[in-house]
């Protein structure tokens, strides 16, 4: 086993001798690999990956065939002169028993295990239907697979991967620990060389096996039938190429999630991307619901900060003996009646910074809106929360990060302004009408931001509460301001939900700058 070289040389874990092979460890790591020999002995990260989740699952469920935790494992243990509480312990008709060790599961706990993975819902594209998999009587998502990868990030996690193999080295028996499982030690130094490991698993190769497979119709005949579903599919693909280019071929067809980029010729907040699924619903808001939306829409609309501002400088001026706390009160149930009466002297006084644009959002928005149940914005797709009652996918879950003021009290004059995360569940879907042509999308949601109904974890997962939850007084959010989340079933407390943070399938979180010198040429 030997993954204590890994550490540093004063580690805890290096004089550490009965909970590792019952041996002090004083040498240091090998060297480091070239390009060549670390790709030649890793040759896919995909199978590395799958048979690391394999060996960990069968051995904590103690799957037959599966699981590391054997006799022979235990022998090990035994010849070791380590762990004495794992020895095997012959019977008196002749049979061993294997004493439980700390990692393995019970009957409840393998339940528990299985019927999480057999309910969790996770959004469209996100993975495939697991559930499908489970009978009841995960491949974690791990930084080393994400789209862009950093170098710092990189060297952490090869000192990462090296505590963590000595964390399982003191759990699981020496028969855990085959090649397999050692060949993860080099795959930050594999990716810090060859870069992001999309270009070079076997999941598109995988995938495009059982694309051939399909082709077959003629069991008998199995090379011949892909042999001519292939030529059939490169023919079809040859004529596209001829077809106008508003058809939509295989060359030109567009993402599942795309949106429409909007129209750069107006107001912004006229102009956001996205497009609706399905078919609207034309109702009628009520004259308070109407007045929350557009109150939202107002106080997010960058355009007008100067208006904003020029506004709270009156209030402030009239009401010299108030706090700040009472004049952003009043900034926020006056500012759209002060707005629309500029909007109209500003007939007369003629101020150049009023658009037309401007203008058509002071005078609000008509009552008749169109209602969705899907929306596609920012490389998500969402969908209302009761759409999902009879689907396998999760696309209700909301997250935003907003800049919010906040008051100590009543007297407090200096606000403290930070960044709150809000978590929520779409409920609604609504596009406001301004004028004949300008819109505006909005996503209806029920929030949590914190207090009792949020917490997090040891292990740093947060867990939001949404029983009984009520509508707060600001329930909207631009369409474009939201971000997807999805929330899977906490197995140890009842009735809380984790949050699980996904990001757009064909978006990179790309650096603005990137060092050219930073770059290592081992190969």
């Amino acid at each position: 086993m030997a993954h204590r070289r890994w550490l540093e040389l004063l580690h805890p874990f290096r004089m550490d001798k009965d909970s590792f092979d019952g041996m002090e460890e004083h040498e240091g790591p090998p060297h480091s690999l070239t390009g060549e020999k670390v790709l030649a002995e890793l040759k896919d990260v995909m199978h590395t990956e799958k048979n690391v989740c394999d060996s960990l699952i069968g051995t904590l469920m103690n799957i037959d065939g599966k699981t590391k935790d054997h006799l022979k494992g235990r022998r090990d243990l035994e010849e070791m002169s380590i762990r004495n509480e794992l020895h095997p312990e012959p019977l008196s008709n002749g049979k061993v028993y294997l004493p439980p060790a700390c990692f393995e599961m019970d009957k409840k706990e393998k339940q528990k295990f299985c019927n999480v993975l057999k309910e969790v819902k996770v959004p469209d594209g996100y993975a495939a239907n697991i559930s499908r998999c489970i009978q009841v009587k995960p491949t974690p998502k791990i930084q080393l697979c994400s789209k862009v990868l950093k170098q710092n990030d990189l060297f952490n996690m090869e000192k990462d991967i090296g505590k963590i193999l000595c964390d399982l080295e003191r759990i699981f028996p020496p028969s855990f620990f085959d090649v397999v499982i050692h060949l993860s030690v080099h795959l930050a130094s594999e990716a810090r060389l060859g870069g992001p490991i999309h270009y070079r698993w076997m999941y598109p190769i995988e995938k495009y096996l059982g694309t051939l497979k399909s082709y077959v119709r003629n069991k008998s005949k199995p090379e011949g039938s892909i042999a001519e579903g292939y030529l059939a599919k490169e023919c079809l693909s040859f004529c596209s190429l001829y077809l106008p280019s508003d058809v939509e071929t295989i060359h030109n067809k567009t993402s599942r999630n795309h949106d429409d980029g909007g129209d750069d010729n107006v107001l912004p907040t006229f102009c956001m991307p996205g497009r609706p699924i399905g078919a609207a619903n034309v109702v009628k808001l009520s004259y308070d619901t109407l007045a929350i939306a557009h109150s939202h829409v107002m106080f997010n609309c960058s355009e007008i900060d100067f208006l904003r501002t020029e506004h709270l400088n009156i209030l402030s001026h009239q009401n010299s003996k108030k706090c700040k706390r009472d004049i952003q009160h009043l900034h926020s149930q006056e500012f759209e009646e002060w707005l629309s009466d500029y909007v109209d002297e500003d007939m007369t006084i003629r101020d150049n910074r009023i658009t037309s644009d401007i203008e058509t959002l002071a005078n609000g928005p008509s009552e008749v809106v169109k209602k969705y149940k899907g929306y596609i914005i920012n490389g998500f797709r969402f969908h209302i929360k009761d759409v999902e009652k009879n689907r396998t996918t999760q696309n209700s879950g909301v997250i935003l990060q907003a800049l919010t003021s906040s008051f100590s009290s009543a007297r407090d004059n200096n606000p403290i302004v930070g960044d709150v995360t809000y978590y929520g569940v779409l409920k609604d879907i609504i596009e406001l009408q301004y004028g004949d042509e300008k819109k505006v999308v909005l996503f209806h949601c029920d929030w949590i931001s914190n207090g009792s109904r949020i917490k997090v974890d040891e292990n740093g997962f947060t867990t939001l509460d949404f029983r009984g939850l009520k509508q707060t007084k600001e329930p909207y959010i631009l369409a474009s301001q939201a971000q997807q989340v999805f929330y899977v079933a906490d197995p140890v407390s009842k009735d809380w939900k984790v949050v699980i943070k996904t990001t757009p399938r064909d978006n990179f979180d790309m650096d603005e700058q990137i060092c050219i010198d930073d770059v290592e040429t081992h190969l």
